[in-house]
């Protein structure tokens, strides 16, 4: 899982550096930038600490991997709700002005 979890980091990240390429106009669309960079570093946090078997007594590894995985799972729906406004979308669904 550690490596899924490195992988997903490297893909928000790169998500996170087109969005920043394209300059967030607005308040919301940083929010969702910066919540993607959450998630990101979270992702790795999440990575590092592994969790522990279901028998074996809860240690400090397992609660920190708990307490990062939600924290990268509300970050990461937060952003999904919030990144569409940094790309141009519209409502209809199609992107204007986010090709140079």
């Amino acid at each position: 899982m550690a490596t899924a979890f490195l992988a997903l980091s490297c893909g928000n990240l790169m998500l996170l550096l087109g969005l920043a390429r394209i300059g967030p106009s607005s308040v919301v669309a940083r929010l969702g930038t910066l919540l993607l960079g959450i998630a990101c570093i979270g992702l790795v946090v999440t990575a590092i600490f592994p969790t522990d078997p279901e028998e074996a007594r809860s240690t400090h590894t397992d609660d920190i991997h708990t307490m990062s995985f939600l924290v990268n799972v509300g970050s990461t729906i937060l952003a999904g709700c919030f990144c569409p406004s940094a790309s141009g979308a519209t409502h209809a669904g199609t992107l204007t002005g986010a090709l140079p």
